[in-house]
């Protein structure tokens, strides 16, 4: 489940830095809200950066595999 904060940091209403973290993925940088692009940009960036992280959990996964097998006796 993703959270996310938003820290108004100019006079501008909607400008900042937004911050969201999914536990294991997190996205942080500036975002102009009252610009829907940014918004749907900033989206993408949070589905990459989670897709990211589960290719990189399943990659570990299969060598603590592999490893495992090979020091249990397997092959």
């Amino acid at each position: 489940m993703w959270a996310v904060t938003f820290h108004q940091d100019t006079e501008a209403p909607g400008v900042g830095t937004a911050t969201a973290t999914d536990g294991a993925a997190t996205v942080s940088r500036r975002l102009d809200t009252n610009d829907g692009e940014d918004i749907g940009k900033f989206l993408q960036e949070c589905e990459a950066a989670a897709a990211k992280v589960l290719k990189m959990s399943g990659d570990s996964a299969a060598v603590i595999a592999k490893v495992e097998a090979v020091l249990n006796g397997g092959k």
